[in-house]
């Protein structure tokens, strides 16, 4: 039903689309459906009673909003690849540090997940200010941009070579930046640590 609700509100029938995550939202208590359906009204600037009591036109607005800085998201977030594929490291990361000062918490884990992820970044260094930052995210898109390839030209050799792709593979590894210890798992990466001290708040 929450595919159905993001489904209704790309159509452009948002006040329909809040009302039935406000409907999951009353009747799941407790429940994954439940926590997701208030987690997306909130990322439309929207909470259970304000569907409830609201009228519908300031609900349509609010949605409609929201899906807008969504798609927006999304094409910047295209964008961002691409430079990175073209290695525009800098353009890439004034982007990045754009499109973080402008979305809220709920985007940011909706739409910038998987890439934060992936490039091992956390969200304190594209939103920081301060001097040096910018360097910093810049070597750090190259950095594991030219890993990302490697990796690909590696999966290649294995095919050629298998025992010279094992020792490509190791070589790597060894020369991956590790900040931190082995034992920590895949939680402990910059964007799982922030969401994760974002729930606890």
């Amino acid at each position: 039903m929450i595919r159905v609700a993001h489904t209704l509100a790309e159509i452009g029938a948002g006040y329909e689309a809040a009302r039935v995550l406000a409907a999951i939202a009353l009747r799941a208590h407790d429940s994954d459906p439940e926590i997701e359906a208030v987690q997306l009204l909130n990322e439309w600037g929207l909470t259970v009673s304000m569907v409830r009591q609201g009228g519908a036109k300031d609900i349509i607005a609010k949605v409609a909003n929201a899906m807008r800085n969504r798609r927006n998201s999304d094409t910047t977030l295209q964008h961002v690849r691409n430079l990175i594929e073209l290695g525009f490291y800098a353009d890439a990361a004034h982007l990045l540090h754009q499109g973080m000062m402008q979305a809220n918490e709920s985007m940011i884990e909706r739409a910038w997940g998987e890439f934060l992820h992936r490039y091992r970044l956390s969200v304190e260094l594209l939103r920081d200010n301060t001097k040096g930052a910018g360097n910093e995210l810049v070597d750090a898109l190259q950095a594991v941009h030219q890993q990302n390839r490697l990796r690909i030209q590696i999966r290649f050799l294995r095919a050629i070579d298998p025992e010279a792709s094992e020792m490509a593979e190791r070589l790597l590894w060894h020369t991956e930046p590790r900040k931190l210890n082995e034992g920590d798992g895949e939680k402990h990466r910059p964007f799982e640590r922030w969401v994760a001290h974002g729930d606890d708040e």
